[in-house]
């Protein structure tokens, strides 16, 4: 199997879509809020087995002024903790195809993503669903070097009832789920 990683370009995004909707519920994302991460200064990754999309990394890049909006329940706390100036890399999502969990498709996206962020930010932050922390991703983070920083009970109720999406845990809106927030230092 050879995988390689790419940036994401338009035509990635149909896949995209369908490996979220499966991953987070259907229409978490519309195929218009995923054109963003092909461009500046956003960034995402595709895993590709030959042609077909098997993982996706999504990034979000800005100062923590205009990122606040992005952490729901938690924007005074980001505020807060982060400062008021400092370039983030905001980790939005992270999903790899069921039939390829568990062959370091994660893990490449995470580390391939990190190296190409870290000169650019002062921060690299995931948001992790509190389920999948206490297991693989949480642990795969810790490995390449992030710090649990936050525990965020809820996170996505409002934004579940606002936008009306189904939690692949909870089912309709609204979304119980809680996460954990991991930060990764770039000056270090």
């Amino acid at each position: 199997m050879l995988i390689q990683t790419k940036k994401i370009a338009p035509q990635h995004i149909p896949a995209i879509k369908l490996l979220l909707d499966q991953q987070f519920g259907k229409d978490y994302l519309s195929e218009e809020a995923l054109l963003i991460f092909t461009q500046q200064p956003h960034f995402g990754l595709v895993a590709l087995d030959g042609v077909e999309v098997i993982g996706v990394s999504l990034v979000k890049i800005g100062k923590t002024t205009t990122l606040v909006q992005e952490l729901l329940s938690e924007r005074n706390w980001f505020r807060d903790y982060f400062g008021r100036n400092k370039t983030i890399a905001l980790r939005k999502h992270l999903a790899v195809n069921s039939n390829y969990q568990g062959k370091g498709i994660g893990k490449r996206l995470v580390t391939d993503g990190i190296k190409q962020l870290r000169p650019m930010v002062d921060y690299i932050i995931s948001i992790v669903w509190k389920e999948s922390a206490e297991h693989s991703l949480g642990k795969l983070l810790q490995k390449v070097g992030a710090t649990p920083v936050k525990t965020s009970p809820n996170y996505w109720e409002e934004d579940s009832l606002i936008k009306q999406y189904d939690c692949p845990i909870c089912g309709q809106p609204p979304c119980g789920c809680s996460t954990m927030i991991y930060s990764i230092d770039c000056s270090k």
